[in-house]
């Protein structure tokens, strides 16, 4: 009998070795937080099977597992406990020196109502370890690392183009448009950029705005350059960014 699609995906996957069942220590490192409680041992023995090699913190000292020192041994945070009171009101309480990362309350048959309030305390995921397959744990958790590594790393390239920014003008007295002008302008600097990339750039949804336009927000932001920056026009090219060499940019 021929196998439904659903079972040859199945297979196939299991074939590209896509399906793995423990999460590999040495592309993500695990920080696994736990409680002691009457099923202490049965989770501590799935996590240990599931996240090999993790570094282990009981709550009593997971104060130090936030210490800058420790913050950049591991990627993702799993903590294990059913008392979403408890683990709500850890999470408020190091909220301002908690690791941007990925944070996993690992449970036994909790209610909806528990796990609502601990998505709402900033818990990313709540994992029902009795239901959830390892494969299935690997591939959320794998999702959600990549997910905060993505935007981490947006955030870096945010940063340094308001960096880049800042050398030219005051960030605060830039309004969006300007602002699109004038990272266009950086990014091809030495080059002059056309009125209808830039007429494109400060365009309000689906109409193109007026050359007109563009010359009145390119005056406005000629005002709030700082010293050694100034918008050169080429006629027929459009305008271009030019800095003052003797200048430190």
């Amino acid at each position: 009998m021929s196998k439904s699609p659903p079972a040859l995906a199945v297979d196939l996957l299991r074939e590209c070795d896509d399906f793995v069942a423990s999460v590999d220590p040495a592309i993500i490192r695990t920080a696994f937080v736990f409680y002691r409680d009457r099923i202490e041992a049965e989770r501590s023995d799935w996590v240990s099977s599931v996240f090999p090699g993790y570094l282990s913190f009981e709550i009593e000292r997971v104060a130090q597992l936030f210490a800058p020192v420790n913050q950049a041994r591991f990627d993702v945070l799993v903590v294990g406990s059913n008392d979403a009171v408890r683990v709500s009101k850890m999470l408020r309480t190091h909220v301002n020196t908690i690791p941007d990362k990925p944070k996993i309350l690992l449970v036994r048959a909790m209610s909806p109502t528990d796990r609502a309030a601990a998505l709402m305390a900033g818990f990313d995921d709540v994992i029902d370890y009795m239901r959830a397959k390892p494969e299935e744990v690997v591939a959320r958790v794998t999702a959600m690392v990549r997910r905060y590594q993505i935007a981490a790393s947006d955030g870096a390239a945010q940063d340094l183009a308001d960096s880049r920014l800042a050398r030219v003008a005051d960030l605060d007295s830039l309004t969006v448009r300007e602002r699109s002008v004038l990272q266009e302008l950086i990014k091809r600097r030495g080059r002059p950029v056309s009125n209808a990339l830039l007429c494109e750039l400060i365009s309000p949804g689906a109409v193109s705005a007026s050359g007109l336009y563009l010359r009145v927000v390119i005056c406005c932001l000629r005002k709030k350059l700082r010293d050694g920056a100034s918008i050169v026009t080429r006629m027929g090219q459009g305008y271009e960014l030019a800095l003052d060499p003797a200048s430190s940019w």
